[in-house]
């Protein structure tokens, strides 16, 4: 659970990709946990809306790739 915070913290900070890394090696390490995965989409989520505003700030109408990515 602490490993768990402290990769939320990391995402929380600014490095959303650092922390899904991280996340992904824990689960493969120690299991997969319902927090893990809500970790996980919790991050994919946040990098999803960052994207779509910066096109919408564009004024572009087709999703961009990282759209589509995440």
């Amino acid at each position: 659970m602490v490993k768990e915070q402290e990769l939320l913290a990391l995402a929380e900070t600014g490095h959303p990709l650092d922390a899904i890394v991280h996340l992904e090696m824990l689960i493969a390490r120690n299991g997969d946990s319902p927090e893990r995965e809500g970790i996980i989409g919790g991050r994919y989520k946040r990098l999803w809306r960052e994207a779509q505003k910066e096109r919408t700030d564009r004024r572009e109408k087709a999703a961009s790739r990282d759209e589509q990515r995440y």
